[in-house]
């Protein structure tokens, strides 16, 4: 390998590639360029971010595209740089050891030093070029930490194994002999009950996320709990988003996070994975809520809200999170890309702030009277000098002061918004990471094929179905196996945890909206690979990564259970498993997911607020969902679904393939969902865990089924 040279040019990350024309000697990191740091015995410069991160972008400037940094760097270091998107096993370890080295929460972008053969010494997140905030430069860490590397190595090498060990510790959990309760599910309830922000909704203060895995564990415990105020601070939390700065109001969707605890200035870039978690949440809402208002549930905390129905926002919201997803984020081919970019034009979040008179030029005075009521543009400028967009008041109280109708004001609203949103749209767009990850399009794919089917959007649908087709039939690698990256006809890494748990949930939830032989296919294929080729056989759950797969370069293989950016593989692996086997038959998908709950029972207990999609699973097992099977006239069918799923909004409703003319379709099917089904009219079984109850001929005897229990 040249030590002379930029080898990023032919990579397929997006990220990467933003980083093929820098000074800097970056490699990719493979056997390669590992095997290069033993050869010449220099330590590894390890950099990982990826390609919405402001300060990725910031620390590139500085200094990697400096050519005197640069130099710094290449004398001293092999320089591998790492999309975090990409290889989320390579980020989760070395975050991990940044933490135990330095004991500070890690973040993007990561820079860890490391050893030739990839144990870290030393590491730290954002350096700048030169001394600031108490920051030393970088410059000057890079000669120090060469010269820790050449004077004390064998004190380095102690440090590693030392390290080394404690990392292979973490996450192997003994699996419990006792048997997981409920009881957890209280606790978990009490904690994150204790820790909303009553005032602003969410968890905790700034920077405030959205944490869509823990609120819809409070929405389902709402639920099976009767529980009006968990309810009430997920509509909060839910509210406060949607009317905050943290959601697009001209183009839709959800950015990262808000840097105040008010969801009012975000941190600007765009991720696919938190707009696929919270569509189906904000719709999930919308159906358990049953369009209740605030003034229904006695203990709720009141939430300005248009015409003082808290629904509107968040209906409003999901729908249009979910028609900006088809908008701007799907690639021609079906698959979903992965990020938009905080910055443009050099500055974060110059896409999406205004000036008043950028504002004011662009709407009549009657639109300039709404959007500043709406707003609250009186007060002045709350991001740089400028306007970022945050709801203040709801549409009755604008329509009451400049005294019109709230058909009239929200009417002029609306047109303001599709002028601003032209003008926007003619502005330098923010970069696009437009690289499919399978894991993060199975989130996606549940996301719309839920949304689509409780807020009537069968365009949402028809996406998830070709996104699902298009990572089943083109995200393959040579051997035909599922590839975890697709970009532009190449594909890249093999298939993790996360892509196969991720995309199984978006398969059911698919066939939950149409049911297919083909894709009931796909999700066996999914839960046989993660049974094989992640599953520790000997004491339950799932690695990160397949066996056998650059297990001389890992220096660590994880075991995911906690929920982070993205919730837990292990999590969403167990209930899509639980599922598949009550669907399928299949006993050994449910015992897998067993063993993976009992892997993780006794850490659970310890802090159940960080596991949430864990304790989602553990509740299917502890208590399953009813199963419902539908067959016979499809549209009778359907109308059933609708009405039943408005009433019982977690149990599985399948509308399976019977009758005249479609044999073959029934006959592809497990012998579990092989039903008599009628002709003419409908029929439902309603089943729980492996046993189904008498057949039901009538929506009203589904129904009285369902409310004793199933």
């Amino acid at each position: 390998m040249p030590p002379s040279q930029n080898l990023l040019s032919g990579a397929l990350s997006p990220y990467l590639l933003q980083h093929a024309d820098n000074p800097v000697h970056w490699r990719e990191w493979n056997p390669q360029a590992l095997a290069e740091a033993k050869t010449r015995d220099r330590p590894i410069l390890l950099s990982i971010g990826y390609a919405a991160c402001h300060w990725c972008h910031v620390m590139a400037r500085e200094s990697f595209a400096d050519p005197a940094v640069a130099q710094v760097m290449n004398d001293l270091f092999v320089n591998i740089k790492v999309d975090r998107e990409e290889r989320p096993d390579l980020d989760r370890a070395y975050q991990a050891a940044h933490y135990l080295l330095s004991r500070r929460p890690g973040g993007w972008p990561l820079t860890m030093f490391l050893s030739p053969d990839g144990a870290p010494f030393f590491g730290g997140t954002y350096f700048p070029p030169a001394p600031r905030g108490g920051m030393p430069a970088f410059p000057d860490i890079l000669r120090r930490v060469a010269e820790a590397w050449e004077k004390h190595r064998p004190a380095l090498a102690e440090q590693n194994r030392e390290l080394l060990g404690v990392l292979a510790r973490i996450d192997r959990h003994s699996p419990s002999s006792n048997a997981p309760s409920p009881q957890i599910l209280g606790a978990a309830r009490d904690n994150l009950r204790a820790a909303f922000d009553r005032e602003n909704g969410g968890i905790g203060g700034a920077p405030k996320f959205p944490r869509p895995a823990e609120l819809a564990f409070c929405l389902r415990e709402s639920a099976a709990q009767n529980d009006d105020d968990l309810l009430a601070q997920v509509r909060l939390t839910l509210e406060k988003m949607a009317n905050g700065g943290i959601f697009d109001h001209l183009g839709g969707g959800f950015c990262r996070y808000a840097v105040d605890e008010t969801w009012t200035i975000p941190h600007f870039e765009k991720m696919l994975y938190d707009n696929a978690l919270l569509l189906p949440l904000l719709a999930d809402f919308h159906l358990v809520s049953g369009g209740k208002n605030n003034a229904d549930a006695k203990q709720e905390p009141r939430a300005e809200s248009d015409s003082d129905n808290s629904e509107r926002p968040i209906l409003r919201a999901a729908q249009m999170t979910g028609e900006w997803v088809l908008r701007e984020m799907r690639d021609s081919r079906g698959g979903f890309w992965s990020s938009l970019d905080a910055d443009s034009e050099g500055g974060e979040g110059r896409f999406y702030i205004w000036t008043d008179s950028q504002i004011r030029s662009a709407l009549t005075a009657e639109e300039w009277a709404v959007a500043e009521s709406r707003f609250g543009l009186a007060a002045g400028p709350n991001f740089e000098n400028a306007w970022h967009l945050a709801r203040r008041q709801p549409t009755a109280t604008t329509a009451r002061i400049l005294e019109i109708p709230e058909s009239e004001c929200a009417a002029r609203w609306e047109s303001a918004r599709g002028k601003l949103l032209r003008i926007r749209e003619s502005r330098i767009r923010p970069g696009t990471d437009d690289k499919v990850l399978a894991g993060w399009n199975g989130l996606m794919i549940r996301g719309l094929a839920r949304a689509g089917r409780i807020l009537d959007a069968p365009e949402w649908v028809d996406a998830a179905r070709a996104s699902l087709d298009f990572v089943r039939s083109e995200m393959r690698d040579a051997d035909g196996k599922l590839a975890g990256v697709w970009r532009r006809g190449r594909v890249g890494r093999t298939a993790f945890l996360e892509d196969c748990a991720f995309l199984l949930e978006g398969a059911l939830e698919v066939l939950m909206c149409d049911f297919s032989a083909e894709v009931l296919d796909f999700a066996r294929e999914l839960g046989e690979r993660m049974i094989a080729d992640f599953a520790d056989a000997e004491n339950g759950g799932f690695f990160q990564t397949p066996s056998g797969w650059e297990e001389d370069a890992l220096i660590r293989r994880s075991m995911p259970f906690e929920d982070d950016a993205i919730p837990s593989a292990n999590g969403i692996a167990a209930r899509g498993l639980l599922r598949l086997s009550w669907l399928t038959g299949e006993g050994a998908h449910g015992e897998a997911a067993e063993d993976c709950l009992r892997r993780f029972w006794d850490a659970a207990r310890q802090r159940p607020e960080i596991c949430p999609t864990y304790l989602l699973a553990l509740r299917e097992w502890l208590s399953p969902p009813a199963l419902v099977l539908l067959g016979g006239d499809a549209a009778e069918c359907v109308r059933w679904r609708k009405e039943l799923e408005a009433e019982f909004p977690f149990a599985l409703f399948f509308i399976l393939p019977g009758g005249e003319g479609k044999g073959d379709a029934a006959a592809r099917l497990p012998e579990t969902l092989r039903k008599p089904f009628p002709e003419t009219g409908a029929r439902g079984y309603v089943c729980s865990g492996f046993s189904c109850r008498a057949p039901a001929e009538t929506l009203g005897g589904i129904r009285g089924q369902l409310a004793e229990g199933g």
